[in-house]
Formats: C-alpha cells, structure tokens, sequence
C-alpha cells in the first residue's frame, strides 16, 4: 500500500497557512464569478479543477465571517506536484481589535483520478491520529466520504470525485467545529 510522507502530507495540509498573505483580490462580483458567468454553482455542476475561490465565494466568507472580511484577503493558488493540483482559499476578518481575528481556509487537493484520490484520501486518514494526536472520526453526509481530524489539526476532510476538500478555521479561543461544519453546509450548498 502506498503511503503519503508525513512531510508530504503536511505540506498539503499546512500549504494554506504558508500561503496566507499572498493574495489575490477579487476583480467582480463574487457571487457571479463561476467560469461560465452563470451565477453560483452547486458543487455538483463544479468541474473537478475548479479553483477553491470559485467554490468559496466572497459572499458566504461575509455571511459566516461578518461584514469586516475585505475581499483582499481572498486567494487561489495552483502548484503541480505529484501531479496533482491544489488551490485554496482563505478569508481573514479585520476587526479593530486584533485578538478578534478569524480566519476560514478551505484547500482542494485534485488528484489525477478518482482512484487516486480515494487512496490519498485513505492514506491521509491513517495518517491522521500520528498527526493530529487524536482518531479521526467519520462525518456523515459531506461528498462521497469525510472524516474530522481533532486535536491539533482541528479541520474537517472531505473527498468529492478526485478532489479532496480540507476545511479549517482559526477563531481564537473557540472550537472550530461548528464553525467548520457550518462552512461546509453553505460552500457544499447543503443548506
């Protein structure tokens, strides 16, 4: 069985923090801002290498994050490595007082094929208690499988055909959880 490296899983994982201040500002109209210009796709009509911005929108950072996220904060990044694609998205809050910060991520990870990504998928989930300190649990209900990594990595991990959508949140001195599965209800349109 082929394994994922621990630095090589991290550098997935952690890719959305590293990046984080390299933005790029969104140029229109979030909520319009699909390739075909038709509006807000479900993520069942996404094409599996959409960018994470284009499935994160600017309106759903502001509906969960409150009205002090500027849309510069926004970003999506592509690298090729082990070909695959990843890109991410994160919106941070800009509150007067800085201990208030809040930060929502979610990074996509596609894979060359379905097959392939069930088995990063799975290795990554093996992978997860050396990693977070703790089991993972199975989340019900979210893409084709998912599970929670607690303890230090706090993120919820969600597999969608050959896209692996990670997502996570930095809200001081709350559990992230609900907040985390509150985002993924509004982005994976389960509202």
């Amino acid at each position: 069985m082929k394994t994922l490296s621990k630095t090589t899983l991290m550098l997935v994982l952690g890719s959305s923090l590293i990046l984080t201040g390299c933005g790029k500002a969104p140029t229109k109209d979030l909520e319009n801002s699909t390739s075909s210009g038709q509006g807000k796709k479900s993520m069942a009509d996404l094409a599996m290498d959409t960018e994470a911005c284009d499935v994160f929108l600017y309106k759903t950072a502001i509906e969960l994050l409150g009205p002090t996220v500027p849309s510069s904060t926004s970003k999506t990044i592509h690298s090729q490595q082990f070909g695959s694609t990843v890109t991410d998205c994160s919106y941070t809050t800009k509150p007067a007082d800085i201990k208030q910060i809040k930060t929502a991520t979610l990074l996509i990870r596609y894979a060359k094929d379905e097959q392939e990504s069930k088995q990063i998928f799975a290795d990554a989930k093996d992978q997860s208690t050396s990693l977070s300190g703790v089991e993972p649990e199975d989340v019900i209900g979210y893409g084709d499988e998912a599970y929670w990594s607690g303890g230090t990595l706090k993120q919820l991990n969600v597999r969608r055909g050959k896209g692996w959508h990670i997502f996570s949140a930095y809200l001081k001195n709350e559990d992230p959880k609900p907040f985390i599965l509150q985002m993924a209800d509004k982005i994976l349109n389960k509202k």
